[in-house]
């Protein structure tokens, strides 16, 4: 698969998506998840009908594909202009033979696939979002950016790197599948934690793009520029689904709120046929892109703490209390007395 698959699964294209219940890794219990998603696509299925029975022909569907499981973990080699994928490969199929079980290599990330279902799911735990315990980044402002995520992809049909099937004459293909997605932000454990570090003020955003895509295309006339046409495809028969499952306005959590956890869900069916009512085989194109992905940052404040003033002390000389200035006076008077008597003496 070129390079040019790979760039349209960047994190700006990624879908945040999900069924949480079918993740398979396991998290330490000292180390919460503050953020989770997936995506799950299940019951594909490809129902083939013969349009002219009789003819000696059977129904018949087959792929001319590349797929491959990676990871945000993935790295572009500058000097051969490729990527450098983290995850297996597979061809003629459009998900994996096999049944695969696929952990990222920042472990985030997990895919698991069978014949006819896939999962593919992302979590990030609180000591990835919080700065390392060495203090770096700490302050009285304090800022961090991480990220993780995984696809599966044959094809691209973002900008339109499509690929190949064959569905044979005289036959209809129904295609039926379920997409479904969720997202779990969960900042109450960030937000103790802060606490315990000084930090009264913080805001946490999750940024991501839930977004699968499913084309299968037949009779097409051409790929327009950009987004013309469903997904760039121009003909008669170009069927699918693009499903942004998880809405993105809610991912956003701070202290100013009441709200340390958000959730959504949603699921969906889909149904779609192509047909090929000619007497030679039919090549159609496809692709299919199934995305997961989260990038959080977090900014928190800690109040200035100004240190008390240590003044010198100040010797403030006492006030004489009203019977010293009388014996005060009295001496005085004593003192003048005595001199009268010495001048007269004298």
């Amino acid at each position: 698969m070129s390079h040019m698959v790979r760039m349209g699964l960047r994190p700006a294209s990624l879908a945040l998506a999900a069924a949480l219940c079918f993740g398979t890794h396991v998290q330490a219990a000292d180390d919460p998840i503050v953020a989770q998603s997936a995506l799950t696509l299940s019951g594909l299925s490809f129902q083939l009908i013969d349009l002219t029975p009789g003819d000696g022909i059977a129904p018949s569907l087959s792929f001319q594909t590349q797929g491959i499981v990676d990871s945000a973990n993935s790295a572009y080699d500058e000097a051969n202009d490729t990527w450098v994928h983290s995850g297996p490969t597979y061809s003629n199929s459009l998900l994996p033979s096999t049944p695969l079980n696929y952990v990222s290599p920042d472990g985030l990330s997990t895919v698991t696939s069978t014949a006819n279902s896939v999962t593919l799911q992302s979590q990030l735990p609180l000591s990835q979002i919080l700065p390392p315990p060495d203090g770096a980044g700490m302050g009285d402002t304090l800022y961090n950016w991480t990220s993780t995520g995984t696809d599966l992809a044959v094809g691209n049909a973002y900008p339109g790197e499509f690929q190949s099937f064959t569905l044979s004459a005289g036959s209809a293909l129904v295609v039926r599948g379920t997409l479904s997605g969720s997202l779990v932000l969960d900042g109450s454990t960030l937000d103790a934690q802060l606490g315990t570090q000084g930090y009264t003020d913080w805001s946490l955003n999750h940024s991501g793009e839930p977004v699968a895509t499913f084309i299968m295309a037949a009779q097409v006339d051409g790929i327009g520029d950009g987004l013309s046409g469903f997904s760039g495809l121009i003909g008669s028969q170009v069927n699918g689904i693009s499903a942004s499952l998880v809405t993105s306005d809610f991912s956003y959590l701070s202290s100013g709120s009441d709200t340390r956890t958000v959730q959504t869900a949603s699921s969906r069916d889909f149904e779609f046929t192509l047909t090929n009512l000619g007497q030679a085989d039919m090549n159609g194109l496809l692709a299919l892109n199934l995305n997961v992905f989260s990038s959080m940052s977090l900014t928190a404040l800690r109040p200035d703490v100004q240190p008390p003033i240590d003044l010198p002390p100040i010797d403030v000389p006492a006030i004489p209390e009203p019977s010293t200035y009388a014996l005060m006076g009295l001496g005085l008077v004593g003192i003048a007395t005595v001199a009268r008597r010495r001048r007269h003496t004298a």
